[in-house]
């Protein structure tokens, strides 16, 4: 019978959304399984073959869930289900996040924030609203010129992915919940520490940092742009950790939240980065930090060598922010797959 919950199981995304999606797969289990009672007879179990002849007679569960869709339809029930997918992929995983980046960058680097704001706003709208034309099209055209004996696809029930059982999955977004929890924690507490100088308080770290020269001045200029919001982030993920933690029940709302906190931290961070990319990452800047330290020999001290490095080394700096920022927003992306999931 494992194979019929993995076929339910694969049949449930699919189902148009508003449908009662527990009714009708009450009702779909209750048929298949009157089947295979009519089929076993007196036998203890069906055998596998039998099963598996019984759901392919059935249709793909994509084919199944499609049958569930009522009236006519620009984009009728053989491809709706898969619009559905390709607009969600497409536009809310790729074409929005880098859209709200663009709004971002728009508004911190324009002397106008709010006209530029609104400007870029209405074209991100029409641009939005012509990449979802194209996938309209497409798929119009597929519903109207496409035929059925064409999108046939051999498939095998044996080969439907199991379906997790629900104390693996709680345990799973447990220990999620944990990651993000450790990890935000340890970042509010290194930010809001060097953002309020506590590390200069070290008596080695004047040293470290030869004699304070380090780091440079657009790295420096960087995170004091950044670190407040980025605690006050970390912060708010910190608390939707705890809360999922502890309240299975509200995973949706949580799990939404740290995404739109990666989201906007990753938005900022690339903000930040954006007016010194230019003046930080010359391709010799490094080269030249060098040569300036050789030309200078061993009579500088630790703050003189500081001062020569320190602007050579705001590229990497620059770049570290830059990967961090893309790396936010594949966080975002990757949680926001998650709350569509649960």
């Amino acid at each position: 019978m494992e194979l019929i919950e993995r076929y339910l199981h694969a049949i449930r995304p699919w189902l148009p959304l508003g449908a009662p999606r527990d009714e009708i797969l009450r009702e779909l289990s209750e048929d298949i399984r009157s089947e295979v009672d009519e089929r076993r007879g007196g036998r203890a179990e069906i055998a596998e073959t039998e099963m598996v002849a019984i759901l392919k007679a059935r249709g793909h569960p994509m084919a199944v869930a499609a049958r569930f869709a009522s009236g006519e339809a620009l984009i009728g029930p053989r491809f709706y289900p898969i619009f559905r997918l390709v607009v969600k992929i497409a536009m809310g995983y790729v074409l929005l996040p880098i859209l709200a980046v663009i709004c971002v960058f728009t508004v911190f680097l324009s002397a106008h924030p709010f006209t530029a704001g609104v400007e870029t706003l209405l074209s991100s709208v029409q641009t939005a609203f012509m990449f979802l034309g194209v996938i309209v099209t497409v798929f119009v055209a597929l519903e109207r010129y496409a035929k059925t004996s064409d999108l046939a696809v051999e498939w095998d029930p044996r080969r439907l992915p199991r379906v997790p059982r629900e104390r693996d999955a709680a345990e799973k977004l447990r220990w999620n919940a944990a990651g993000i929890l450790i990890g935000n924690v340890v970042l509010a507490i290194i930010f809001a520490s060097f953002g309020r100088g506590y590390p200069l308080l070290i008596p080695i770290i004047y040293d470290a940092t030869m004699g304070g020269a380090l780091p440079g001045p657009e790295t420096t200029a960087m995170f004091d742009s950044i670190w407040r919001m980025v605690v006050a982030l970390a912060l708010v993920n910190v608390a939707a950790a705890a809360i999922m933690i502890a309240r299975r029940d509200l995973a949706r709302p949580c799990t939404l939240a740290v995404a739109s906190a990666n989201a906007i931290l990753g938005a900022i961070i690339l903000a930040a980065v954006s007016p010194h990319w230019g003046s930080v990452l010359e391709a010799g800047a490094i080269a030249h930090g060098v040569q300036a330290v050789k030309a200078a020999g061993a009579s500088m001290d630790a703050h003189q060598l500081g001062v020569l490095l320190g602007p050579a080394l705001d590229g990497v700096g620059a770049i570290f922010l830059l990967a961090w920022g893309l790396g936010c927003l594949g966080s975002a992306i990757a949680e926001a797959w998650r709350f569509s999931r649960l």
